[in-house]
């Protein structure tokens, strides 16, 4: 009747430099399902009822390649000879995006598998977020990759089905969700 995970990683990502290359990541999680309990074992109304929960930290490295690095360009001309420039600004403290999630629901089936759906509350924080910082055009460039900001995200989230139509040869259904 209960069900529970546990997971780690360690990521590494070139898109970083050396110092920040890798980060640990985990997630925990674990559900209990109430209808295979004896208090509901012989309920006429629920099919399934089940309460599950999570946590988790996640990365994001959704940026282009050699951004924490200064590079060099051998591709232009200077008056008909060759001629070097800084083609990347570079940003070594550039790192992961972060992400802690936390959610928690109750899943439902009712009426001999006629109506189900689910009902759940979601917060997320993000760190450390990944963005283009507009830069001083005095610099040769116009921007520049950074760690900068966080977001918070939280809401509730409801489905729900009804299987109007259930047989050998034909199955109707009625679903939504409504998220905030």
């Amino acid at each position: 009747t209960y069900v529970g995970y546990l997971t780690y990683r360690r990521e590494g990502n070139a898109r970083f430099g050396y110092d920040n290359r890798w980060r640990d990541f985990y997630s925990i999680g674990g559900a209990w399902n109430l209808h295979k309990e004896d208090f509901l074992a012989d309920s006429d109304i629920f099919d399934n009822l089940k309460l599950r929960a999570s946590y988790g930290k996640s990365g994001n490295a959704n940026i282009s390649l050699n951004q924490y690095q200064a590079l060099l360009a051998y591709d232009a001309d200077y008056a008909g000879q060759g001629a070097v420039y800084t083609s990347t600004f570079g940003n070594s403290d550039l790192s992961w995006e972060t992400n802690y999630s936390f959610d928690v629901a109750v899943d439902f089936g009712m009426f001999d598998g006629k109506l189900a759906g689910s009902f759940g509350y979601y917060h997320r924080d993000s760190e450390d977020l990944l963005l283009d910082v507009p830069l001083s055009l005095t610099t040769g460039f116009s921007e520049q990759t950074r760690n900068i900001g966080s977001v918070k995200n939280s809401g509730v989230e409801l489905e729900l089905n009804y299987n109007v139509i259930s047989s050998e040869d034909f199955n109707f259904s009625i679903g939504g969700n409504l998220a905030t």
